[in-house]
């Protein structure tokens, strides 16, 4: 499952995929960001796919002409009562 989590705690978007993968979590990130706009910045956790996904997704940015691309930032204890 991937949630889309604001920073308030509100559930933006979620999907499920049977799999962890790059095509999965650039498909996630597409549609959160279709529905809620593009983020400044992203907290995941250390995720690979995720960290791909967000790559790809800057990478459209850049192929549209932006000037700037979504901060990522990383925690391994992601959702376990940090403070993002």
């Amino acid at each position: 499952m991937y949630p889309a989590i604001d920073k308030r705690g509100n559930t933006l978007d979620f999907m499920l995929s049977e799999r962890r993968d790059e095509a999965a979590a650039t498909a996630f990130f597409a549609k959160a960001i279709g529905k809620n706009g593009w983020p400044d910045k992203v907290v995941i956790d250390k995720s690979g796919s995720k960290t791909v996904g967000l790559f790809n997704m800057n990478g459209l940015l850049v192929m549209y002409g932006w000037c700037w691309s979504i901060a990522v930032r990383r925690t391994k204890y992601l959702n376990r009562g940090t403070a993002g």
